[in-house]
């Protein structure tokens, strides 16, 4: 059996000017039936066709940010992930290619999924070294939080690939990732817990200026503490420090970028992260701009 997964194995190299040769190994099917029967065994196991390569360079997947947002997606969806299947197989770049997102995701393509994906961001001016189809599971897995928050909380989608677009992840703007009743929230993913273990978090480009010159909300969810910080840009600045550092060392393979570094957590108290949680703060912001 390891010996028929591993034929269906496709060494893929991409090269642009300016990040030069990136590589990855993706799983893929002869047929639509065999892509569809895959797609719903990995869905069922909720795991992906992680391909271990040589090198860690050769576009190594991020595992636990792959068991991270599905284990978010069941601790906040009670429906049967019914969310999560909606963004895998409907809306955004999905009507191009059906199940692009789902292929994505769990690592199972077709030649039709490989070529759309490499033609929509091989040429991506963000691609810091990742060949393109790690930038699209980037994207997709940044994406399937928002998707959850906008669907379950009545929330607009506002963020530059608000419609899920590959080819939109080549324009990095300051938009905030959602607009509740006139209040912008920016939406970040603590995956690994450095808020909790080592006093610090990342905000990388100029994210923290934007936040701050627009009187923004941001919302930082915490998936290895169930936690989440929910406050307003002021409070913030109030109560946190930050330093603006040319280069934010990454936590994958992928080339390091300038942001901003908030640390001295002490005085913002984190809340459980729950449904009913989450609902409370989100009224929580209209009643405090009521109060102002």
């Amino acid at each position: 059996m390891i010996e028929d997964f591993i034929q269906n194995v496709k060494h893929l190299n991409h090269s642009n000017q300016r990040d030069g040769e990136s590589y990855y190994h993706a799983y893929l099917c002869d047929s639509q039936k065999e892509h569809i029967e895959t797609i719903r065994r990995c869905l069922n196991k909720q795991k992906n066709l992680f391909i271990p390569t040589v090198k860690k360079t050769e576009g190594k997947f991020n595992n636990n940010k792959f068991r991270q947002v599905f284990s978010l997606a069941k601790y906040l969806d009670d429906d049967k992930l019914t969310s999560l299947r909606t963004f895998l197989s409907l809306g955004g770049d999905n009507q191009s290619v059906p199940y692009l997102f789902a292929s994505i995701l769990f690592n199972c393509h077709t030649e039709k999924t490989i070529d759309f994906i490499v033609k929509a961001v091989g040429s991506n001016n963000n691609l810091q070294k990742r060949h393109p189809i790690q930038f699209a599971y980037d994207l997709v897995t940044g994406w399937i939080p928002e998707h959850f928050l906008a669907n379950c909380f009545d929330l607009e989608k506002s963020g530059c690939d608000s419609d899920y677009k590959l080819a939109k992840g080549s324009s990095i703007n300051g938009s905030q990732d959602f607009i509740f009743k006139g209040e912008k929230i920016e939406l970040s993913m603590d995956y690994t817990g450095t808020i909790k273990y080592k006093n610090k978090f990342h905000l990388r480009y100029n994210k923290w200026n934007k936040i701050q010159k627009d009187k923004s909300n941001l919302l930082i969810i915490c998936t290895k503490s169930w936690k989440y910080y929910f406050y307003s840009a002021d409070t913030y600045l109030n109560n946190i420090r930050h330093k603006y550092l040319d280069r934010i060392e990454s936590w994958s393979d992928r080339q390091s970028v300038a942001g901003y570094e908030l640390t001295d957590w002490e005085k913002l108290e984190p809340i459980a992260l729950n449904p009913s949680n989450l609902s409370n703060s989100f009224n929580n912001i209209l009643s405090l701009k009521n109060e102002n």
